[in-house]
């Protein structure tokens, strides 16, 4: 496919269905498993059309469209229907109905700032969230579109609307982990360059074929997931978020049958794919045709690239495939990435002397105080990066820290309505260089070395003790890996005043479906902080699962986490400061068969009802008469990435596999009770 004649996805998508009206693009895969759906060049053109030719009816042109699907094919109809009409894309995540006190919110924050026109989403979906409108009055206020509803024929004899590349296309708004979601404004050229960008960068084309999970609203599944099948017109498999999370071995499963050639995730995924899976599994796999698999979104850690090599070696996977990469949604997505086909770079620094700001090599031999970088390749096509000293602008050298700064086709203009913050962070000057020499401000620590990207922090979350710069991931990884029931990649390290004095605070969320005991848990963090650091951990605070501050695309907020532990607001479990436990706890040693075997059926049943209903209340974070053994699991408050919880903890404490992939919807306390017992043979 030439993409080189378009400008806009528009034109582009209107070529293709021209040119290869029947070649299938993207397929998406129910469950991650079975195919449930596709959408070809001609019927993505043809829906696009009905779909554009209503919403301009109903906006005129440059009007913002809050877009609320779930991942999969209406959200891609709906994108490129936007793109027809001349709208400006507005994507959220769909709030979950049961915490909507946690996800609400950043909806509100959303809809306030962008003042959309139109709430396009699916006939299913808006069903699903009319009854919790009224908290929210200001959708009621604005037109909704159920855009799989639409009848057929509808864009008979309308033509898509000619748009300028420079036009606005799509606002991104960022995670907000230092403040309230920010809306970045991108072009259609904005979309278009860093795609183009992406395509080069990766070597992928036609002939590659994709499985990919990441969410569409987020910026890098809405490239990879969605433009860059469509930029590339090479097939791409769609997995929910939700699926992957549940069984990570969905996705490898999908990966070897389709026989993919390209995927990506941010690294957290790399480690749950190694264990949440089996040796087993592994071997039943072939991954060997995967030659791109992208890690980016978040810290890349040498260690997990390792252990996704060594642990996929069995299936054929080729550590050359891992493609280490670094963006951001005020660049569309991507910045830097390496050399595809070729294992990536990586640097073992001593960590004192990072702390300090130098980049030192450590010794071949030295195993302790090392801290180990994997590189970000080069800047992508015809972008520029710059290490800059963030107060002065002054430009650095090669081999010393400062901040990422950025100079591209794929930058957004702004944030919209922050014309001083825009200004701040969009525009800035590098000290002696062209007046007229846009940068944008990243954010991020980084130095160059043999021309390498490497990434050492966010600017904000630098811990400061006593003199020495202390990088928080390296806190949050030695804290992790101190005790094995710590949820990793849930944890956050950050510094508060306290004695007169900078104090480091780790916040970490804790597995409970095992008994533990979190006085254990806080001596064994405290220990290994200051064996490895040399650091007092003036608080270690033990946090419920899944509570722990984040954005919609999984980075922690160490900011909003720094907040609530001021103002003591953490779902706590165990702090050396604050000594509560506001969960219910089973007392006792979990039923087993070998305890219960003795008493009659009604007796164990009697038992495992209250050992299940003790277990809802906890992960629900709701007293045990809020748990009514009758009711189905999902009416109690209960989403699918709890069922999986519940369906582990059975199957690790109870020794009773369940299945409540889909019967979390049905299924009672009473019901998973009488089940657990029949996998016992009763």
């Amino acid at each position: 496919m030439n993409s080189s004649k378009a400008n806009t996805f528009a034109e582009h998508a209107r070529r293709a269905a021209q040119r290869a009206p029947d070649r299938v693009i993207y397929t998406v895969l129910d469950r991650g498993e079975r195919e449930a759906g596709s959408l070809s060049n001609g019927a993505l053109d043809q829906r696009a059309l009905e779909i554009g030719a209503e919403l301009a009816t109903l906006t005129r042109p440059g009007s913002r469209v809050l877009m609320m699907y779930p991942s999969g094919l209406e959200f891609i109809k709906a994108l490129f229907g936007c793109f027809y009409a001349g709208a400006i894309a507005v994507p959220v995540a769909l709030p979950d109905p049961s915490r909507l006190n946690r996800t609400l919110p950043r909806l509100k924050a959303i809809v306030e700032d962008s003042a959309p026109r139109v709430v396009l989403t699916t006939a299913s979906v808006h069903a699903q969230f009319a009854p919790f409108l009224e908290q929210f009055p200001a959708l009621t206020k604005i037109q909704w579109l159920a855009t799989d509803a639409i009848e057929p024929g509808r864009g008979s004899g309308w033509s898509p609307l000619s748009v300028k590349p420079s036009e606005l296309a799509f606002f991104q708004y960022t995670s907000g982990s230092t403040g309230k979601p920010k809306g970045v404004t991108l072009s259609h050229r904005n979309l278009f360059h860093n795609t183009d960008c992406i395509a080069r960068a990766f070597q992928i084309g036609r002939d590659d074929i994709s499985v990919t999970w990441l969410p569409n609203f987020h910026d890098m599944g809405l490239a990879f997931g969605v433009l860059i099948p469509s930029f590339t017109q090479g097939p791409a498999f769609l997995m929910s978020p939700i699926d992957f999370m549940r069984k990570p071995a969905r996705w490898l499963e999908a990966l070897h049958r389709h026989r993919a050639t390209a995927c990506g995730a941010p690294n957290f995924a790399y480690d749950l794919c190694v264990r949440k899976t089996t040796p087993q599994q592994r071997a039943s796999w072939d991954l060997s045709r995967l030659q791109l698999v992208f890690n980016g979104s978040e810290p890349v850690r040498a260690a997990t690239l390792r252990r996704f090599a060594e642990a996929f070696a069995v299936s054929g996977y080729k550590p050359s495939a891992h493609y280490p990469c670094y963006g951001l949604a005020e660049n569309t997505c991507i910045v830097s990435g390496g050399d595809a086909r070729a294992e990536p770079p990586t640097l073992r620094l001593l960590t004192e002397a990072l702390e300090r700001g130098d980049i030192e090599l450590a010794p071949a031999d030295a195993s302790a105080g090392v801290t180990e970088l994997v590189s970000c390749g080069r800047a992508v096509l015809d972008s520029e990066i710059a290490i800059v000293e963030p107060e002065s602008g002054r430009l650095l050298p090669e081999g010393q820290i400062g901040e990422l700064w950025v100079r591209s086709p794929g930058t957004g203009a702004g944030y919209w309505n922050r014309e001083l913050l825009s200004e701040q962070v969009f525009r800035a000057s590098i000290e002696g260089g062209e007046p007229d020499a846009a940068h944008l401000r990243t954010g991020d620590l980084a130095f160059l070395k043999d021309d390498e990207l490497y990434i050492t922090g966010r600017l904000k979350d630098l811990i400061i003790i006593r003199g020495r710069n202390i990088y928080p991931q390296d806190i949050e990884l030695a804290a992790e890996e101190a005790h094995s029931s710590l949820r990793p990649g849930c944890g956050a390290a950050f510094s508060v005043e306290a004695r007169g004095e900078e104090q480091l605070v780790v916040v970490h969320e804790l597995d409970t479906r095992e008994p533990v005991d979190p006085d254990e848990v806080v001596s064994t963090i405290r220990h290994e902080v200051a064996a490895s650091f040399g650091i007092h951990v003036y608080a270690v605070v033990l946090i419920y699962p899944r509570t722990i501050p984040k954005t919609s695309s999984g980075k922690i907020q160490r900011g909003a986490c720094r907040k609530a532990f001021l103002a003591r607001k953490l779902d706590m479990l165990a702090n050396s400061v604050l000594e509560t436990d506001p969960g219910t706890r089973w007392a006792g040693p979990a039923p087993t068969r070998e305890l219960m075997r003795a008493l009659p059926y009604t007796e164990r049943l009697s038992v495992m009802i209250e050992y299940i209903r003790a277990q809802v209340a906890q992960m629900l974070r709701v007293d045990l008469g809020a748990v009514d053994v009758g009711k189905p699991l999902i009416d109690l408050g209960m989403d699918s990435v709890l069922a999986a919880d519940l369906e582990s903890l059975c199957a690790a404490q109870l020794e009773a596999p369940v299945n409540l992939d889909q019967e979390y919807e049905t299924i009672s306390v009473r019901r998973l009770a009488k089940s657990v017992l029949a996998a016992w043979g009763d």
